[in-house]
């Protein structure tokens, strides 16, 4: 491997960013240094830092060498394509999700929410076959959904697909116990 060593003084986050554009990278791996529960609510970290900067795909590793054996995939919208590069990821299995918010009141919505999840269990089959992946479709809050599954299927990595950093993004970063890969669409 070739690498390259780096000073810098100054926003570690924004240091990092500015590092990989200079250097023209792919891929920001960075680890991630668990906090209290108090300090996660309460301040922002470097990764989730560089993750609202970045352009560049960055993985998160939280721990274990298996990052990539297991994967749970969030698909999100519905009517997109899954990121390229995760067709390059040598993983054992895949969860294509998708998870669907609940509508108030739920009486009155339950045909409607029946008609999302089939169209969510549609769309995710299609994708499945290219990704050889298993579909999961929920409903629930996003981020809450996407930690509990990933504990439940025993992944070692959230990939999440996003065009900017948001809540859901940010709450699985800071709460999920597995690597979190966040791919940016520009």
């Amino acid at each position: 491997m070739n690498c390259r060593c780096f000073l810098r003084v100054g926003d570690p986050a924004g240091e990092i960013v500015k590092i990989a554009e200079s250097e023209n990278a792919n891929l920001i791996a960075m680890g991630h240094r668990g906090r209290s529960f108090l300090k996660k609510i309460l301040l922002g970290s470097v990764a989730e830092g560089v993750v609202r900067l970045s352009k560049i795909p960055v993985l998160v590793v939280k721990g274990g060498i298996d990052v990539f054996r297991r994967i749970l995939y969030v698909h999100y919208p519905l009517k997109s394509d899954p990121p390229e590069l995760l067709k390059e990821i040598p993983y054992e299995k895949l969860f294509i999700m998708h998870v669907i918010e609940p509508m108030l009141p739920p009486e009155s919505t339950t045909h409607l929410l029946t008609k999302r999840v089939d169209e969510a269990k549609k769309r995710l089959e299609e994708l499945a076959k290219n990704l050889n992946g298993d579909v999961v479709v929920k409903v629930g809050g996003v981020a809450k959904t996407v930690i509990k599954t990933a504990v439940e299927m025993k992944t070692g990595c959230i990939v999440l697909k996003t065009k900017s950093f948001t809540r859901v993004t940010d709450s699985i970063l800071r709460y999920a116990k597995e690597s979190v890969f966040v791919v940016k669409e520009l």
